[in-house]
């Protein structure tokens, strides 16, 4: 039963997919049933057709490995836990550069996860951050600075819980991380992020290179981005709208 529902999911995932060559570059198109909305913001996104871009653009301080387990991604490892599990500490990897040129630092994960926290916040990931402490006395009343996110140098960031909370290590590592330089971030004017959701700047493998509602979204390499040999060696990858009726016809044609 378990090999007929795999062949089933890789026939059905085939028929949204196709690969070529352009000369030298390696082409993945990506066919969906619906359109992307374009909120392209790991802070923002909705559906999981915009989700798709962000896990292309952006990185988190820990990924999952194809065996599900978390590992190091923007952090050098798994991250030091406290006794009785309220603070959390990463080092962070040095010489990572978003694909603007900017360098990636610990105020970039403070801006992150602080920006979650604003009063004038309206995504959906304010339970990624509400659980760290400081969120009230930031999100409700007036203080300055998000005490939950310390970071004591530029590669260092330091997580204290309000209590305990076993997906905390998975919901703080996972949480992709934005430039602080490009958000620009205010106390209160969130809605000046929000403006910028479409354009979005990560240290992932892949870059935003243009994106229509009716046409999709075309990616391409991210030249600041650091692959490890073997990896990553498609080049560009379009993700468009596909009509159920005709995408198999697409799939023969490899567009």
């Amino acid at each position: 039963m378990y090999k007929k529902l795999l062949a089933c999911g890789m026939a059905l995932l085939m028929c949204g997919c196709s690969a070529k060559a352009a000369g030298n570059d390696q082409v993945l198109t990506v066919g969906l049933s619906s359109e992307m909305n374009g909120t392209f913001s790991p802070m923002y996104y909705q559906t999981t057709n915009d989700s798709y871009v962000v896990d292309l653009v952006y990185q988190g301080l820990l990924k999952y490995n194809k065996k599900g387990e978390l590992v190091a991604d923007l952090a050098k490892s798994l991250p030091e836990i406290s006794e009785d599990g309220k603070t959390m500490t990463f080092k962070l990897k040095k010489g990572i550069q978003f694909s603007d040129g900017s360098k990636f630092t610990s105020k970039d994960v403070q801006t992150t996860f602080t920006v979650m926290a604003d009063p004038s916040y309206t995504g959906r990931f304010a339970n990624n951050v509400d659980f760290l402490d400081g969120y009230s006395e930031y999100h409700d009343a007036d203080a300055s600075s998000f005490t939950g996110v310390e970071t004591p140098d530029n590669y260092t960031v330091v997580f204290h819980l309000d209590k305990p909370r076993i997906d905390a290590v998975s919901t703080l590592g996972t949480q992709k991380i934005c430039s602080s330089e490009y958000l620009n971030y205010k106390k209160g004017k969130t809605e000046n992020i929000e403006k910028k959701n479409s354009k979005p700047i990560g240290t992932g493998a892949y870059v935003l290179k243009k994106f229509e509602k009716t046409s999709g979204a075309s990616l391409v390499s991210n030249s600041k981005f650091k692959a490890k040999k073997g990896q990553y060696q498609i080049s560009k990858i379009m993700i468009k709208k596909t009509d159920t009726s005709t995408e198999v016809k697409e799939l023969e044609n490899g567009t």
